[in-house]
């Protein structure tokens, strides 16, 4: 499914309001369904895959596996099985 945010600066979307320049985003995507993560030039995004087998902007990898992306504007996950990616955005 798509990503949810779990800590935002604003609290978006009921995620714990973070006084930080970081957000993170918990995505369980189904397999061979993408879903995309917003990103933003001059941000920096780690994707740490917790279960299953994914391709992070076309990397794959799997759990205990982290992809660094960098200057993206939007970044898709896609599942090769069922799979949970805890996402990280900083500036």
């Amino acid at each position: 499914g798509a990503p949810t945010a779990l800590a935002a600066a604003d609290g978006r979307d009921g995620s714990i309001a973070w006084p930080a320049a970081v957000e993170v985003w918990r995505a369980r995507p189904s397999a061979g369904n993408p879903s995309g993560v917003a990103c933003c030039y001059g941000r920096r995004m780690w994707a740490q895959v917790v279960a299953g087998a994914v391709e992070v902007g076309g990397v794959r990898a799997v759990a205990g596996d982290a992809v660094i992306v960098l200057n993206e504007r939007r970044v898709e996950l896609v599942a090769r099985s069922a799979a949970e990616v805890i996402v990280f955005v900083a500036d």
